[in-house]
C-alpha cells in the first residue's frame, strides 16, 4: 500500500525495520514493491528500491519484469532508469512477449520510439509468432504506431506460426461493434477506435486466446 501510494519515507522506514519486505510478493498479481512502483511510474520510489537491492528481474504472475510493466504503462523515465541499472532488455514473459511488444501495447508512439531507439528489434516474435507490427495491426493500434514500425523496417509480409499473414489475421478479427475488418488498412482506419491495452495482463492474454480460437475455425 505504501509503495502504491508513493509514501517514500514510510517505505524507507518499513524496509529499515524489515528488509525482507523488499521482496514481498502481492499474490493477486505477483508484483514485488519494485514492480508496483514501476507500473505506477514513481521514479523516486524505483530509484530507492533498486538502491536498496530490489531484484530487477523478479517476475510477476504473468512473467512480466518491472521494465516491461514500466513500458506497458508508458513510464519511459522509469524504464530508462531500470535500463541504466542493468535491467534485461531482452527478457520475455510467459507468452514470450518482449519489451518491444509491450511498447506496442502501451498505445503510445513515443514509448515505441523510446524502445526502438534503445535497440529494440522490430522482427522479434512472441509465442504466436507475432512481431510488434503483427500485434499492432491485429489489436487496432494507432496509425502512428504502425507507421513507425513500418518506417523502422518491419516486415509487412510476415506470417505467424500458423503461416497466416498480417492481412489474413486482420480479416479474422472483429472491431468493437462485432463487424469483421476487411483489410489491414481498415484496421488503422479512424472508425475503428483502439481499445487501449492497460496493465491488466490477464484480460490481454484472454483476448489473445480468443484470437487463437478464431484461427481454429
Amino acid at each position: 500500500m505504501a509503495v502504491r501510494c508513493g509514501y517514500l519515507k514510510q517505505v524507507q522506514q518499513m524496509l529499515e525495520e524489515r528488509p525482507q519486505l523488499l521482496s514481498v510478493i502481492n499474490y493477486s498479481n505477483g508484483y514485488t514493491p519494485l514492480a508496483t512502483a514501476a507500473r505506477k511510474g514513481d521514479v523516486n520510489m524505483v530509484r530507492y528500491l533498486v538502491g536498496a537491492g530490489a531484484e530487477l528481474e523478479q517476475r510477476s504472475s504473468a512473467g512480466q519484469t518491472p521494465l516491461q510493466l514500466a513500458v506497458l504503462c508508458g513510464h519511459t523515465a522509469v524504464a530508462d532508469l531500470l535500463l541504466e541499472k542493468g535491467a534485461d532488455f531482452q527478457a520475455r514473459d510467459l507468452n514470450q512477449l518482449r519489451v518491444e511488444h509491450y511498447a506496442v501495447d502501451s498505445c503510445a508512439p513515443d514509448v515505441l520510439r523510446f524502445v526502438l531507439d534503445r535497440g529494440g528489434d522490430v522482427h522479434v516474435r512472441d509465442s504466436n509468432g507475432w512481431t510488434p507490427l503483427f500485434r499492432a495491426v491485429c489489436q487496432g493500434a494507432k496509425s502512428e504506431v504502425i507507421e513507425e514500425l513500418v518506417r523502422r523496417g518491419s516486415d509487412v509480409e510476415a506470417t505467424d506460426r500458423r503461416q497466416l499473414t498480417i492481412g489474413a489475421v486482420a480479416k479474422l478479427l472483429k472491431d468493437r461493434q462485432g463487424r469483421r475488418r476487411e483489410s489491414v488498412l481498415r484496421a488503422v482506419d479512424g472508425q475503428y477506435q483502439h481499445e487501449k491495452v492497460i496493465a491488466n495482463f490477464t484480460r490481454l492474454t484472454k483476448k489473445i486466446s480468443n484470437f487463437n480460437n478464431l484461427f481454429k475455425h
